[in-house]
């Protein structure tokens, strides 16, 4: 592995390490709760931060006691918190109940304004310090239960005794009341602080997640065919509403009032919907490497899970989510297995893929241990999988990149095949309209030899000009001067008129003659097609005008003839390859006008009364000019 993948890898995993030390630093030295007791007399909260009260709280079994109460009333024991008080093996407790929890806390902090961060509390609950009621939440309010929200209290403290006393109900959870999280305690100033920067990680993972979410489904838009692209679309609109309803749980900002049952099962069935579109994705990343059958089967198990979340009761689908745990392990053990057989084939970027499902495997086991309360820091799957995320984005990059890559190299390919197919289909055209014209024109000069010899001169001279430049293949793939097209025209028409008396041609051109470059044999094969398909079928003949215009920042060219007409047949299949030769000058004309354009031939034509072809070349005004000697006739 390179040092820029291990960059890469570096940077996926630094959201999870700082999601992951959820707890502050607060020494080798911290003093933990004992048999309800937390001596704090050395401790400066100012100087040293903010604490976790973790240890072991007066536990009152089946009991809702108030402040002053306590007297008379022995604990049930004393027992660990955070921690669920299911958990507590001594006692074999029921999951449904309710308890209070008491800590006194001996402390010679300053007179002042202090907070204490309650995290995730299972499910409704009463916190009163010192006698003062902070706060209360679902039944000990007279309310439905509301989902979590984890919340920071401030009261006044002047003393030497602080009394902490958290009354917990639980009629929801099958694994128990009680603490998910270590509840901390501080000066209020330092408590918001360490609430607003979780909150800012939170919402830092949120809006990546959904910002690369929106950005996949759009590249889907236009690109159907990778239906990965969807996948981790999905994966990534999860993990946002996952983390919204977890660690700080953003949603109770906006959603103060969100019914308990509704927020337990969103976040649940973020967890299937994350395992299902991991699986698609990873198949559609390496298909022949991932196994069909564990495939569906994973499958099947998720979508049975869902179906457990919704309809049934939170007391059920708790209790089915530890098992389900091991559907989670599966996947995450079938997606390391995928990466693993990749990376032996040493398919591309592979080994992006199994440092992303490493770090995905780890952040499960973390989010796992968390759950079932052996570990008492926040949910770390959603950072895990923001760790994911990124580097799926590095390698989808990667690879869309080299395909970009390919394809400007093919299509580098493609125009230099195009420019010679250009220059042969210009050649073919030249060589093919030479013979029939060639006979022709020696005829008629042969014929002015003996009626008018000065004319025969200048016939020599128009086609010597004529076969100079038809003949000069070197030059008949590129461009040329608008003036070197217009003497071939000349010379052309010059023969013309030689052997066909009832033939005019009418030349309006600008004058001086812009100094535009157009493609070889463009106007001259038009004029030809005009004289010899729409004038000659008349036996009075007519007139062809060549013309040439500027329109805004384009310069327009018109052949326009009186003649009989093009069928509307033949205009409508302009750009299919004709069979015979009639057609195959206009539509060499179009198909390299389209090539080097963007756009061909404007065809106007009435059946007797004359045919108007037209092109457009971009043009700059500020181009020089140049004189044109070919007239107006």
């Amino acid at each position: 592995m390179n040092k820029k993948c291990i960059r890469v890898i570096a940077l996926a995993l630094l959201p999870l390490l700082l999601s992951g030390c959820a707890l502050q630093s607060t020494g080798a030295m911290a003093p933990t709760v004992k048999n309800g007791m937390l001596a704090l007399s050395d401790w400066d909260f100012s100087e040293q931060g903010n604490i976790s009260l973790d240890g072991d709280w007066a536990f009152y079994w089946n009991a809702l006691l108030l402040p002053g109460k306590f007297d008379g009333n022995t604990p049930t024991g004393y027992y660990a918190l955070p921690c669920g008080w299911a958990k507590y093996k001594e006692l074999s407790l029921p999951a449904h109940g309710a308890a209070t929890y008491r800590l006194v806390v001996k402390t010679n902090a300053a007179t002042g304004l202090y907070s204490i961060f309650i995290p995730n509390v299972y499910t409704d609950y009463a916190l009163w310090m010192n006698g003062e009621l902070l706060h209360a939440c679902g039944s000990f309010a007279q309310k439905k239960s509301v989902y979590l929200h984890p919340q920071a209290y401030d009261f006044y403290y002047a003393g030497s005794e602080l009394e902490i006393v958290l009354q917990v109900k639980n009629d929801a959870l099958v694994y128990g009341g009680g603490v998910g999280q270590s509840i901390r305690l501080g000066t209020a100033e330092q408590i918001h602080k360490e609430y607003q920067t979780y909150a800012a990680v939170d919402l830092s993972l949120i809006s990546i997640c959904m910002f690369v979410g929106c950005f996949f489904l759009v590249l889907y838009h236009y690109k159907k065919n990778n239906r990965e692209l969807v996948w981790i679309s999905v994966l990534c609109f999860a993990v946002s509403l996952r983390n919204l309803l977890s660690n700080t749980t953003l949603m109770m900002q906006a959603f103060p009032g969100l019914p308990f049952w509704l927020g337990s099962r969103l976040v649940m069935l973020t967890i299937p919907f994350i395992i299902i579109s991991m699986l698609f994705y990873t198949r559609g990343l390496y298909k022949d490497e991932t196994p069909q059958g564990p495939f569906y089967v994973l499958l099947a198990l998720n979508a049975l899970y869902i179906f457990t979340v919704i309809a049934l009761s939170p007391t059920i689908y708790s209790a089915v989510f530890y098992p389900y745990l091991l559907t989670v392990g599966a996947a995450s053990i079938l997606g390391c297995y995928v990466s693993v057989k990749a990376v032996m084939r040493c398919e591309k970027e592979s080994i992006f893929f199994l440092s992303g499902m490493m770090i995905l495997t780890l952040g499960a086991l973390m989010d796992s241990l968390v759950y079932i309360s052996v570990l008492p820091t926040r949910y770390m799957l959603s950072a895990a999988l923001f760790g994911f995320i990124v580097i799926q984005v590095i390698l989808l990059s990667k690879r869309y990149s080299e395909a970009f890559r390919r394809t400007e190299l093919l299509s580098a390919d493609l125009q230099a095949s195009l420019d010679t197919v250009m220059k042969t289909e210009t050649a073919y055209m030249s060589a093919q309209m030479k013979p029939h014209f060639l006979y022709n024109a020696l005829s008629t000069i042969a014929e002015c030899c003996e009626t008018d010899p000065h004319e025969a001169g200048n016939l020599i001279m128009s086609l010597s000009k004529y076969l100079r430049q038809t003949l000069d293949y070197d030059n008949l793939s590129g461009i040329v001067p608008l003036k070197k097209e217009l003497e071939l025209v000349h010379a052309y028409t010059s023969i013309e008129r030689a052997r066909f008396e009832n033939i005019e041609i009418v030349f309006d051109i600008p004058d001086p003659l812009p100094s535009i470059q157009i493609p070889p044999l463009t106007l001259q094969p038009l004029v030809e097609n005009a004289i010899k398909h729409g004038l000659r079928k008349k036996r009075e003949g007519g007139r062809v005008v060549v013309s040439v215009k500027q329109q805004g920042n384009s310069m327009v060219f018109t052949v326009e003839d009186n003649g009989v007409g093009i069928l509307d047949e033949a205009v409508k299949n302009l750009a299919v390859l004709p069979n015979g030769s009639v057609s195959i000058g206009l539509y060499n004309i179009n198909t390299r006008l389209i090539r080097l354009y963007g756009q061909g031939l404007n065809i106007k034509s009435k059946t007797s009364a004359g045919t108007s072809v037209s092109f457009q070349i971009p043009y700059r005004e500020d181009d020089c000019h140049v004189s044109c000697d070919c007239g107006r006739r």
